[in-house]
C-alpha cells in the first residue's frame, strides 16, 4: 500500500507502511500529520484517524533504522572544496592552469570520483533505511537531490539550503573561472602575434640592408 503525507505544506511520497510506521516513530509523522493512501477519495485524514497507531509518550527512535546524513554532506561538500583549492590554485597560478592540461585533468577526475563514489554511498545508506532512493539523474544536480532525499526522509531541510547556496557560490567561481581563462587564452594570442610580427620586421629589415 502506498502512502503520501503533507510536510510543511508539500506532498510527499508515495511511501510504504513500514516507512510511514518508521516516520511516525521518529516523530516525523505526528497524530495530527495529514495522511492519504488510495480509498480515502480526495479527503486526506490525519495519521491518527487514518489507522496509524501512537503510542503515548514512546516515539520508538531508539528502536528505528536511522539513515545517516554523512554521505550526503561529503556528496555536496567534498566536491566544493577541492573545487576551493582549485580555484584558488588558479588565481596564484593562472598561466600554469592555462597550459597544463594533465593537471586539470587530474583533479577533474578527482573530484568526479569523490563526487560518485560519495553518492552511491548515500543512496545505500538509504536503501538499508528501508527508503526508495531519489533517482540516480539527480547527481547531475546536487540541489535536486537534496531536495529529493528530503521529501523521501522527511528532514534535511539545512542540507538542502547548504546545497543551494555551494551551488550558487560554484556558479559564480566557474564563470571567473572561465573570464580568466579567455583573458590569458587571449593574452598568450596577442603575445605570440607580437612575436611573430617583430621576428618579420627583423627579417625585412635584415633584407633591406642586404
Amino acid at each position: 500500500m502506498k502512502w503520501y503525507y503533507a510536510f510543511e505544506g508539500q506532498q510527499v511520497g508515495p511511501i510504504t507502511t513500514e516507512q510511514l510506521k518508521h516516520l511516525a516513530s521518529l516523530g516525523t509523522i505526528t497524530p495530527q500529520t495529514l495522511v492519504w493512501r488510495e480509498g480515502f477519495g480526495e479527503q486526506w485524514r490525519p495519521a491518527a484517524e487514518a489507522g496509524i497507531i501512537f503510542s503515548a509518550g514512546h516515539t520508538g527512535a531508539e528502536n528505528a533504522a536511522y539513515v545517516t546524513d554523512t554521505w550526503a554532506w561529503v556528496y555536496i561538500l567534498g566536491p566544493f572544496l577541492a573545487n576551493q583549492v582549485v580555484f584558488v590554485w588558479a588565481l596564484l597560478h593562472s598561466a600554469f592552469m592555462v597550459s597544463n592540461a594533465v593537471f586539470n585533468l587530474f583533479f577533474s577526475l578527482l573530484i568526479l570520483a569523490l563526487s560518485i563514489s560519495a553518492f552511491i554511498a548515500d543512496r545505500s545508506a538509504l536503501r538499508g533505511g528501508g527508503y526508495a532512493p531519489p533517482t540516480a539523474w539527480w547527481w547531475l544536480f546536487y540541489p535536486g537531490y537534496c531536495w529529493a532525499r528530503r521529501r523521501v526522509l522527511g528532514r534535511g531541510k539545512v542540507l538542502m539550503w547548504v546545497s543551494i547556496g555551494l551551488f550558487l557560490v560554484g556558479a559564480a567561481e566557474s564563470a571567473i573561472s572561465y573570464s580568466q581563462h579567455l583573458h590569458m587564452s587571449k593574452h598568450q594570442a596577442v603575445h605570440a602575434q607580437s612575436t611573430t610580427t617583430s621576428g618579420e620586421n627583423s627579417d625585412s629589415d635584415e633584407q633591406e640592408t642586404l
